[in-house]
C-alpha cells in the first residue's frame, strides 16, 4: 500500500472510532463517542442539514434507533 492509502485508513478507523451510524427507513442515526446524537431524515434533507434529535416530535423515531444500533452492535 502506499502512504496515501495508509493514510486514510487511519482516517477512516479514527472516524468508525468516533461515532457509529444506522439507517432505516429514510432516517440516519448517528451517535458520536462522547454521546452526542443527530438525526436526519435523508429522503426529504440528503444534505444532512435540519438534525432532528432535538425535536419532540422525533422522540419516538430516536428511541427506535437507538434500540436498533445498540442491538447491531451487540451482535
Amino acid at each position: 500500500w502506499d502512504k496515501a492509502q495508509q493514510a486514510q485508513n487511519a482516517v477512516n478507523a479514527e472516524i468508525e472510532a468516533q461515532l457509529k451510524a444506522i439507517v432505516d427507513e429514510g432516517m440516519i442515526y448517528i451517535r458520536h463517542a462522547g454521546g452526542r446524537e443527530e438525526l436526519y431524515d435523508i429522503d426529504a434533507d440528503p444534505s444532512e442539514s435540519l438534525d432532528l434529535g432535538a425535536s419532540a416530535d422525533s422522540a419516538p423515531i430516536l428511541t427506535r434507533l437507538r434500540q436498533t444500533l445498540d442491538r447491531v452492535l451487540t451482535h
